[in-house]
């Protein structure tokens, strides 16, 4: 081998070592590149617990975290400025914001958690009212077209405020006339509703029965012979109307000696409907001789009780009690 071989091969040996430094170099200045771009944590210390920036798949969210006292905020990656931690606060806000979330108190919580908690409780939810059919009750006349019908007259009122459209001739022709039997006063009206006539509770509600059958409603008239004022204004307290059975004026009944199906018959025989309880001791009356009135409590318990305590009620049924009275 000649000498400028052995140059050559040197120099050569020179270029390959100069280029090995140089390619360790450049490997070890990447891999602190690389080190500082895939850091998959950075952290910032907090006044109040410490807010935490992680990477995820999807983007960087928020989570909880901590750091001890002393603890590098960024590792192997130098020192991170607080306004760079700052920034990429806000970005993780903006995106779980954008996700359907809800950033509060250094947590995320899911839109389904927040809606949850926010609902009431269905035990506060107000409670549906049962209806005041008291507020319903209209003025009705039985003069001049029934002058002696004021049976008639009062349970029509009853009867629209529960909702039905029917008049007092109507209801007098296809149901209150139409009841079976010989006219007795107890078991049927007796006498004509236009001039002079009559009628008991039992005749009442077999006629006002028949009628909410015919619609096949569940209400069903119901008497109330013998129930103390306070009974019925228990009832009138639920919202429910009374038909009470007086006298013309809140006059003294006057009696005639008959006693028909152990009802006694007096000549100024009323019907009136008890809806509400007024100021001062008075009493809410839709009176069909002289329209919606208030009547002296006391006055009206004593002429009541004088006539010998009738009254007849009305009452809503489930559907086997129902049927358990049209089988009977």
């Amino acid at each position: 081998m000649h000498e400028s071989d052995n140059l050559f091969l040197l120099g050569a040996a020179g270029v390959v070592g100069a280029l090995g430094g140089v390619l360790i170099v450049l490997l070890l200045v990447g891999g602190i590149v690389v080190g500082l771009v895939s850091t998959p944590e950075l952290k910032q210390n907090r006044s109040e617990g410490t807010l935490a920036i992680a990477e995820k798949e999807d983007g960087v969210s928020l989570s909880s975290g901590s750091l001890g006292p002393g603890e590098s905020s960024a590792k192997a990656a130098g020192s991170v400025s607080e306004a760079s931690v700052a920034a990429a606060s806000e970005m993780a806000a903006s995106d779980a914001s954008s996700k359907g979330t809800e950033v509060s108190n250094n947590k995320v919580a899911s839109s389904k958690e927040v809606e949850a908690s926010s609902t009431s409780n269905p035990s506060d939810e107000p409670q549906k009212q049962p209806i005041n059919y008291n507020a319903r009750i209209e003025e009705m006349f039985q003069y001049p077209t029934m002058a002696g019908g004021c049976e008639i007259v009062s349970m029509t009122s009853v009867l629209n405020a529960l909702g039905h459209g029917i008049s007092a001739i109507d209801f007098a022709e296809d149901f209150v006339l139409k009841v079976e039997g010989a006219p007795s006063l107890v078991n049927s009206y007796s006498g004509s509703p236009y001039d002079n006539g009559a009628a008991f509770p039992p005749a009442m509600v077999r006629a006002g029965n028949d009628y909410l059958r015919s619609v096949y409603s569940r209400w069903r008239f119901a008497k109330r012979d013998n129930a103390k004022l306070d009974k019925l204004l228990s009832v009138v307290q639920t919202g429910r109307p009374v038909l009470v059975w007086t006298t013309m004026g809140q006059d003294v009944p006057y009696f005639t000696g008959d006693v028909i199906s152990g009802y006694k018959w007096y000549e100024n025989e009323h019907c009136v409907v008890l809806y509400g309880q007024g100021e001062d001791d008075t009493l809410l009356v839709m009176d069909p001789l002289v329209g919606k009135v208030e009547y002296d409590r006391e006055r009206f318990e004593e002429v009541y009780d004088a006539c010998g305590r009738h009254a007849v009620s009305i009452t809503k049924l489930d559907a086997e009690r129902i049927d358990e009275l049209e089988d009977n």
